[in-house]
């Protein structure tokens, strides 16, 4: 089971993030990487995952989903929100379609065949 855990010191937030067993024991983390490369190594076309891809796609996903790119930064332990937004945070062709919907629908209809 995913857990988590928030704590305030001083002025700073700090996030623990960890999964349990069915008795409770904390899953280290290598495990977890270790296992899932295991099994998707032989899953055709999962040959090149690593679970730190994961990591990429809890980003985006938080982002995607309105969270504040501020807390995500926070989460993830990143001192400089340039690592999270331009490394973690990818766009992806929803979320680049709606971007240029904004601009004014005739746009849209133009880029709608371009490679977003």
């Amino acid at each position: 089971m995913a857990k988590g855990s928030v704590r305030k010191k001083g002025k700073k937030w700090y996030y623990r993030f960890y999964v349990e067993d069915a008795t409770g024991r904390l899953i280290q983390k290598e495990y977890v990487g270790t296992e899932s490369k295991s099994e998707t190594e032989k899953l055709q076309g999962f040959e090149d995952f690593h679970s730190h891809l994961l990591r990429h796609t809890f980003t985006t996903n938080l982002i995607q989903s309105g969270a504040s790119p501020k807390d995500v930064q926070e989460m993830l332990g990143h001192s400089d929100i340039g690592t999270t937004m331009n490394w973690y945070a990818h766009g992806t062709k929803d979320t680049k379609r709606s971007s240029v919907k904004m601009l004014d629908p005739s746009v849209f209809l133009l880029c709608t065949s371009a490679q977003f």
